[in-house]
């Protein structure tokens, strides 16, 4: 273990710290160096860092192409430091970064491993919030390192998708075309860890229309051939989620692509998959920057596609493309970062306490500078961070912003006045906010609001009664075939509802999604049982009779058999027909005894597909049957008669064919 320092290290202490890393000649003796001087920054304070030459003698180090042993102690230096001094120090060792993944180039293999741990270390401080200022910073070394710094950094670049799902997402469309270019690198490694890397940071895209897809998405990306073999996988999906911003970073250059393929069926499937796509695209600014770039392609086969019906579908995907924001004449600007982050480093400078800023000669009432260059450093770096929680309005997210401006002012004002400034900044920010003083912040618009304006999606009013089991808005596609679009769904625990629409046009696929929890912003199995009523026998065991063939269901072996007997004379089975083989009925009884079972699952929600059909005109037309007397009934029919002459019913909606 290191010997601690008593007294508060001088000039002296860290000259002689610095040389006994320098000229140590093994590896624990360097680490035992690494950590004393890790001691002594945190015992003088992390201005030391460069008040002391604590980061440039270690950069010196490194960069000493003579001395294997001073470059694994400058590594072995990184080490330290990051993991005794903590994250508020992460911004400091950003500029290091560089230096250290070209060591993953050197030939000794001892500086390659301290290098590597050191780098880990280092990205093992940042939060979610500042996955952009670190991407940016490891795409600078990614475009000039060696093929072995390549490979440090895309591992690095896989590594922090795991820990930053959304961060990582809401960057596809800037870090995606840099690990793009080096999937073509001569370097087979490069290569191999570049698809890797990609498939990680594709991974991160909350869309589970596209999360089967993302190996053949990556294969694009390396492989052009492969383009139509996943449109044509595309076209074959079910899209249900909202396709949003990180999508879209993934789509439209494939989709690009797919629209420059010669095959008529290829750009067939791909003007039908933008059509569908475009639909469930919510928010206009998102349409007008990502599928802009689709507008020219997309009227080239309307204009010239030399068969008639593929023209047609690219009339209808061009119309879509234009009623969604996008345009021929380019995307819309991008957010000004910079200013952004200027104007905010402005901010946070005059809430700073006097004691750390030199006020400005000029204007009295604003301070021009910190009184260390590491400060403003941190300042900078915290700027980048509360950039976007104004652009995301995550004003409320005090957790947040103590992540990403209190914890980075601990090193200068303590724990407590470290959270108390944070908490400034966000109620400052917000108040600020909400006057409109903000301007140089691009505009958010809401994402819900403008398309239920622009689609006429009509909310339900409030004049029913009991327990809200879904109030949504979602759309629904199968296929190249879009179902619903911004369709709201609003349920109340207790009440019947009815969905009637002609044959293919989305009934049964619409039950199965609610099923399956695939319909976007539905609640969860656990918030809302769903349980579909339909032939479902043929992989079960019908040897049984229909008594012991539903308490044998293991979803039910809580349930008394008196109970279940009591359910199944309510559906008609008397007891002598409770004893009759469940392989011997008939296809009406084999429906009774789905829903008896269905039933006994107290489920939430119990939806029927096509049910009536099924039954007996005797149960069938039983009016206001018992087993209606359950949570909630959502059914499927063809036929209005079928529902409302029944009085099965209270509310019926239509599907358009």
């Amino acid at each position: 273990m290191s010997p601690a320092l008593t007294n508060e290290p001088t000039d002296a202490d860290f000259t002689s710290i610095l040389e006994s890393l320098r000229s140590a000649a093994t590896g624990p003796d360097a680490k035992a160096a690494a950590d004393k001087l890790a001691l002594a920054v945190s015992k003088a304070g992390v201005e030391t860092l460069i008040d002391r030459n604590v980061i440039q003698t270690l950069h010196a180090f490194a960069l000493n192409k003579k001395s294997g042993y001073e470059r694994e102690s400058a590594a072995i230096g990184f080490q330290s430091l990051p993991a005794v001094l903590g994250a508020p120090c992460a911004p400091f060792f950003i500029p290091s970064l560089p230096i250290l993944f070209e060591l993953y180039a050197d030939k000794g293999e001892v500086v390659r491993v301290a290098a590597a741990a050191a780098a880990k270390g280092i990205l093992q401080l940042f939060p979610p919030e500042a996955t952009r200022t670190v991407f940016k910073a490891l795409e600078d070394i990614l475009e000039k390192g060696k093929w072995q710094t390549k490979v440090g950094v895309l591992d690095a670049l896989k590594n922090f998708a795991a820990t930053a799902k959304e961060s990582v997402a809401d960057e596809l469309g800037h870090i995606l075309p840099k690990v793009e270019h080096t999937m073509h690198d001569t370097k087979k490694e490069v290569a191999t860890s570049a698809v890797k890397c990609a498939t990680s940071l594709c991974n991160t895209l909350a869309n589970p229309d596209l999360a089967p897809h993302v190996p053949a998405l990556v294969k694009c990306m390396s492989n052009p051939d492969t383009v139509p073999a996943c449109i044509k996988a595309l076209s074959s999906t079910t899209f249900v989620a909202e396709v949003t911003a990180p999508a879209l970073a993934v789509l439209v250059p494939l989709l690009i692509r797919a629209l420059n393929d010669r095959s008529m069926e290829v750009q067939r499937r791909t003007v039908v998959v933008i059509d569908n796509l475009v639909r469930l695209v919510r928010n206009p600014q998102v349409a007008a920057r990502y599928l802009s770039p689709l507008v020219d392609g997309v009227k080239k086969i309307a204009d010239s596609a030399a068969f008639p019906e593929v023209r047609a579908y690219a009339e209808t995907a061009l119309n879509t493309l234009l009623k969604s924001g996008a345009s021929s004449g380019g995307t819309t600007p991008s957010r000004d970062l910079d200013t952004e982050t200027a104007e905010i480093f402005k901010i946070l400078l005059t809430l700073l306490d006097d004691s750390l800023v030199v006020r400005s000669a000029t204007e009295p009432n604003a301070p021009s500078a910190t009184r260390h260059a590491l400060l403003t450093s941190s300042l900078r770096f915290q700027a980048s961070m509360t950039a976007d929680l104004v652009y995301q309005k995550r004003f409320l997210e005090k957790s947040r912003w103590n992540r990403c401006v209190g914890l980075y002012m601990k090193p200068w004002l303590g724990d407590d006045e470290a959270t108390k400034f944070a908490e400034s900044v966000r109620t400052h920010l917000h108040a600020v906010e909400q006057v409109g003083l903000l301007s140089f912040f691009s505009s958010v618009i809401s994402v819900d609001q403008p398309f239920q304006e622009k689609h006429g999606a009509v909310k339900s009013g409030t004049n029913e009664e009991g327990e809200l089991l879904c109030d949504t808005l979602f759309s629904l596609a199968y296929g190249a075939l879009l179902l619903l679009s911004h369709t709201t769904l609003r349920l109340f625990r207790g009440r019947r509802y009815g969905i009637l629409g002609a044959n293919g046009s989305g009934k049964s696929t619409l039950m199965r999604q609610l099923r399956d929890g695939k319909v976007e912003n539905f609640p969860s199995q656990d918030q809302v049982r769903c349980v579909m009523v339909e032939h479902a026998l043929q992989s079960e065991d019908t040897s049984l009779s229909v008594l012991d063939f539903v308490a044998s269901d293991k979803s039910l072996m809580a349930v008394p058999r008196s109970k279940i007997r009591d359910q199944l004379l309510e559906v008609g089975f008397d007891d002598a027909k409770q004893a009759d083989i469940v392989g011997g009925l008939s296809g009406g009884w084999k429906m009774k005894l789905e829903l008896a079972r269905a039933m006994l699952y107290n489920a939430d929600l119990l939806l029927l597909d096509e049910v009536r059909r099924r039954l007996s005109p005797q149960i069938a037309h039983k009016p206001r049957m018992s087993f209606f007397v359950i949570s909630g009934i959502f059914a499927v029919s063809c036929a209005l008669r079928s529902i409302a002459r029944s009085c099965f019913c209270g509310l019926v909606g239509t599907v358009a064919h």
